[in-house]
């Protein structure tokens, strides 16, 4: 799918770049997280699972 993404850059580049955009990613969320109101939310999605072992 180069096509499709002709800017993006390897997996090397990316892992090297990583360090960079940190500070940016997390203002970005900060900016973005609402007030806390108290409520949350559970999802109650059963998971399978591949053998009864795993089940714990």
């Amino acid at each position: 799918m180069r096509s499709e993404f002709p800017t993006l850059v390897s997996y090397t580049r990316f892992v090297a770049l990583m360090p960079s955009a940190l500070p940016a990613m997390c203002l970005y969320l900060h900016g973005r997280f609402g007030r806390a109101t108290g409520v949350a939310f559970i999802d109650s999605t059963p998971l399978s699972v591949c053998h009864n072992r795993r089940i714990g």
